[in-house]
């Protein structure tokens, strides 16, 4: 099951994937931004250290795309929820600079 949202403000939009697997896996799914995003040798989103983003600012990564060790439901909203926070800190920066 996949479900797509885009979410648009002035100057941002916001796109959240969401794939729920119907069997474990031992691959990310990452096929989609292989190419546009750094990667590891297995394929897996390579973030910044502590942080959900990657190598494109404005992009972030969460859950079994960049979490190799743990790949649980669990760790996964977590890393969704820290995502959710720095696009929100990210957008508001950007909109206070505009602004300023």
């Amino acid at each position: 099951m996949r479900e797509d949202f885009m979410f648009s403000r002035p100057r941002h939009v916001l796109t959240w994937f969401c794939h729920v697997p119907t069997a474990f896996r031992h691959e990310p799914a990452t096929a989609l931004v292989r190419g546009q995003l750094q990667t590891d040798v297995d394929g897996y989103i390579i973030t910044v250290p502590g942080t959900t983003q990657t190598s494109v600012k404005g992009v972030f990564a969460a859950g079994d795309v960049q979490d190799k060790r743990y790949r649980q439901a669990i760790t996964s909203a977590g890393t969704g929820c820290m995502a959710a926070l720095e696009a929100e800190r990210l957008i508001s920066e950007e909109e206070e600079a505009h602004e300023g």
